[in-house]
């Protein structure tokens, strides 16, 4: 039978065993020293594309031009300095309709959304035209949300002239609209909703007022059963309940910052007015965005089914298009231009900063048929990479010619050196690589170390279940 001992010192070489390899599990982060971002992200452009199907007109060629003189700044406080921005794509393309009768195209031309590295309350509308042949052709922005990788086939049906619905939001369902107002309170407490109620009848959102807001909250969040939210004296909440109300009167609650249980004597005021879900979702609207309401509306529905909160920022997940209309007559040829801005992705972690511009191709391949490309990139710096091919150095940039759209996309990086040197900081592909072969590292020296300490626990007797003499 074995002893004690033997058990104590198998269960203690398992654990330490066990904890080596636990160190492995630690997840590695990176961080720069810097505080300021070594990234700034521009936006991606892509080619005009036809709403509705089996449109007949073809795409007998197009000439697809970056004119890019000079590189945008890291940042764009005011909008003078924006508009000494000049970088730009155009796309020129040469339409014909084959067929005995009119055409009547609506088309859509997606130009990004607005970059990380100019702000907000910035305009650059007047950057942008469209022609067809030669003469201004009318065209409004439209806008669709887009948060995180955009795609021009997916997206393009977001664009809708009407309030969307979704089963159970409309513009029209009723909001029952509260505002708590807190006073009496010596500290910080949680509140509790203690009312019941059908989720699958209501929907509640609530939102604190920001200190820098003195109506609006700052963002709206979807209510769960289990959440806890701190207050403190003069604190104002708001509750939003859309569908059904509650039966009577809500009901509140509040606990100590660190007690479920501990009560107070403050007291919460409570008023309620009546909205609909329409004003909800245009909570953080303005005229002065030049977004319409409808586009507004629809984005924010489908930011708030995504995540379940709604911010005041959305105007920065905003996909920008223009839309127009034009008209080709029966075995006709027309010239439609569309000019607008670019604005690159920037890396620092070069020698010289990399700039690397996006433009989507593959939408072209919805038209009845393409035929050649040509791709021009006006610039006085050096193409460092691309997606597509191999450009011909021309005098003032670059060309390409092929016929036909490539399989990709067009990606392609500009730089004021030729051959820029990675300097600073560590891609994310060759993190994972280091990080990979550390733990693989780590892990075979504590497999080899694990398996030395069982081999002389073995030899040296210590499993043994002997007793030892004791030596006096």
């Amino acid at each position: 039978m074995k002893s004690k001992g033997f058990y104590v010192k198998l269960s203690a070489l398992i654990i330490a065993v066990a904890l080596m390899f636990s160190i492995t599990a630690i997840p590695v982060t990176a961080a720069s020293a810097n505080s300021a971002p070594e990234n700034w992200y521009g936006t991606t452009a892509s080619g005009a594309m036809v709403t509705g199907e089996n449109c007949p007109v073809v795409v007998e060629s197009e000439v697809l031009t970056f004119d890019i003189q000079a590189f945008p700044n890291y940042y764009y406080y005011t909008q003078d300095e924006l508009d000494g921005y000049k970088a730009k794509v155009t796309a020129h393309y040469n339409f014909y309709n084959p067929e005995s009768y009119d055409v009547d195209m609506t088309l859509v031309f997606p130009f990004g959304n607005f970059p990380s590295y100019v702000s907000d309350d910035l305009k650059d509308v007047g950057k942008y035209e469209v022609t067809a042949d030669g003469e201004k052709v009318e065209s409004t922005i439209r806008h669709t949300f887009c948060y995180g990788t955009f795609n021009a086939e997916t997206d393009v049906a977001k664009i809708s002239d009407d309030f969307k619905e979704d089963g159970f939001y409309s513009p029209d369902t009723p909001v029952h609209y509260y505002t708590l107002k807190f006073s009496g309170l010596d500290g910080e407490y949680n509140l509790y909703l203690k009312s019941g109620y059908d989720s699958s009848k209501t929907a509640i959102f609530y939102g604190e007022m920001g200190t820098s807001f003195n109506e609006a909250p700052y963002a709206l969040y979807k209510y769960d059963a289990y959440g806890i939210y701190p207050v403190s004296n003069g604190s104002i909440f708001y509750f939003f309940v859309v569908g059904d109300d509650f039966e009577g009167e809500p009901r509140f609650s509040l606990g100590s910052r660190w007690s479920l249980f501990e009560k107070t004597n403050g007291d919460i005021s409570i008023s309620k007015e009546e909205i609909t879900f329409k004003d909800l979702m245009l909570a953080f609207y303005e005229d002065g965005y030049g977004v319409s309401e409808v586009d507004w509306y629809n984005a924010a529905l489908e930011y708030l089914s995504d995540y379940n909160y709604l911010h005041y920022t959305l105007y920065n997940s905003l996909m920008r298009w223009y839309e127009y209309k034009l008209t080709i007559p029966a075995r006709t040829r027309l010239v439609n231009e569309v000019t607008a801005p670019i604005y690159p992705d920037i890396d620092t972690y070069y020698s010289s900063d990399l700039y690397g511009y996006t433009y989507l191709l593959s939408p072209a391949k919805g038209w009845a048929s393409f035929g050649n490309l040509e791709i021009v990139i006006n610039t006085p710096y050096y193409l460092t990479g691309n997606s597509v091919g191999n450009f011909e150095r021309v005098e003032g940039g670059y060309r390409l010619f092929r016929s036909g759209l490539p399989d990709g996309e067009l990606d392609f990086t500009l730089c004021a050196e030729q051959n820029p040197v990675r300097v600073g900081g560590i891609s994310f592909d060759a993190l994972q690589i280091i990080f990979i072969i550390f733990a693989c590292v780590e892990f075979g020296l504590q497999i080899i170390a694990a398996i030395v300490l069982i081999i002389v626990f073995a030899v040296t007797g210590q499993f043994s279940s002997k007793s030892k003499n004791k030596k006096l």
